[in-house]
């Protein structure tokens, strides 16, 4: 009989220390404010945040990651060929740039989320993308309210039958065609 023992401890240690790691990274990334998705080559999610859920109404069975949930199914149809286009850049090494995707949630209505993506490798080689959604529907609510204020503002102010004359610091800043 000839027995061989080794001391794995260590491996053993490091496993752990690997877990713990993993498990320290999965929940910093679910306090973040915003959406987090890896994709592999064939657009598949690999893993999802759990703001995902919530700012989307989905929860781990509707986006059930075993069976292949694909991101194309969270765009809406005028939104795939932008989505198809970078994707493609993306998985052949290339930067793309911040976009402005408008996404379906469960219930049937849409968010306007900011979407940076980046290719993730390994051993040099493409194998999937990672990406971050922030909501910012709210954002842009209020932008393109501001746009119709402003632009209320600018017809009463021009159509206004007396002239009105803005000073600052003793310049002339804006005068009405009345004035």
């Amino acid at each position: 009989i000839v027995t061989v023992i080794r001391d794995i401890t260590e491996n053993v240690r490091a496993e752990q220390k690997l877990r713990e790691s993993e498990a320290r990274f999965k929940e910093t990334l679910d306090l973040l404010p915003t959406i987090v998705v890896e994709f592999d080559i064939k657009g598949v999610a690999t893993y999802v945040n759990s703001r995902a859920y919530e700012v989307l109404g989905y929860d781990p069975i509707d986006m059930d990651l075993e069976k292949g949930f694909r991101i194309t199914q969270l765009l809406l149809p005028e939104e795939q060929e932008k989505h198809v286009d970078r994707f493609s850049r993306m998985l052949k090494g290339g930067k793309v740039e911040p976009i402005e995707y408008r996404l379906l949630r469960k219930d049937g209505s849409t968010i306007i989320a900011l979407v940076t993506s980046f290719p993730i490798y390994k051993d040099g080689k493409v194998i999937g993308v990672r990406s971050t959604a922030t909501d910012i529907t709210k954002r842009k609510r209020m932008e393109d309210a501001l746009k119709e204020s402003v632009e209320k503002y600018r017809l009463v102010v021009e159509n206004a039958n007396e002239g009105i004359i803005v000073t600052q610091d003793g310049m002339l800043k804006f005068v009405n065609p009345r004035a």
